[in-house]
């Protein structure tokens, strides 16, 4: 089911998100699961392929890096969005149908169908980020918010525009970590107290 959120935020452009150079999000969420989630090695995959990834053991996860703005938007609505294009990550579905710039629909087969995979979204401006486990993942893949103003930043395909949202503060199943050191991280509140800290030192 797909819901309409007509909540806008100040998040990425299609050109600034499409000239990120997401290196640093990869490294860090390397460290961090092998470090504290005991992942095995994770190697980075290519572009269009998951961003941390095991052969081996049919594990991974994806990384995004999301502004300010949009952390706002989830303390206010109480979901989060990550990106509808990124289903084939938890949807189960042989086959990945991806639609090309002539709106045709391309499908292969989804390599991804049997993975474990997480998700991490680091939070700009701090060094927060947010996890997500892939169980939880699965549940609420099917959890859909449709927010048609992203189009005004250049997403133009409806898919582009659509997110999966999990509930994110309803929860104690999605993490909120804090790097401290070098290959260091604490896990922190959601919200409360800490989150009036963050709200202040951006004068939010």
């Amino acid at each position: 089911m797909v819901s309409f959120n007509k909540y806008i935020n100040r998040s990425m452009s299609y050109s600034q998100a499409s000239r990120h150079d997401d290196t640093p999000q990869r490294e860090e969420g390397k460290s961090f699961l092998e470090t504290i989630k005991e992942y095995p090695s994770l190697d980075f995959g290519d572009t269009y392929d998951l961003d941390l990834e095991n052969y081996d053991f049919n594990v991974g996860c994806d990384v995004e890096l999301i502004s300010y703005s949009t952390w706002k938007k989830y303390l206010k609505i109480g979901h989060a969005n990550i990106p509808a294009r990124k289903c084939k990550y938890w949807n189960d579905c042989e086959i990945e149908r991806i639609r090309k710039k002539d709106g045709d629909i391309w499908e292969k087969p989804n390599k991804y169908q049997y993975w474990t995979i997480s998700y991490i979204q680091f939070i700009d401006q701090t060094k927060d980020f947010l996890y997500y486990p892939s169980k939880y993942m699965k549940k609420n893949v099917g959890n859909m918010t449709y927010e048609p103003h992203h189009k005004k930043q250049g997403w133009n395909d409806s898919i582009q525009s659509t997110f999966i949202s999990p509930n994110i503060f309803d929860t104690n199943i999605v993490e909120r970590w804090r790097r401290i050191g070098e290959n260091e991280w604490t896990q922190v509140n959601l919200g409360g107290a800490d989150l009036g800290k963050i709200l202040k030192q951006f004068d939010l």
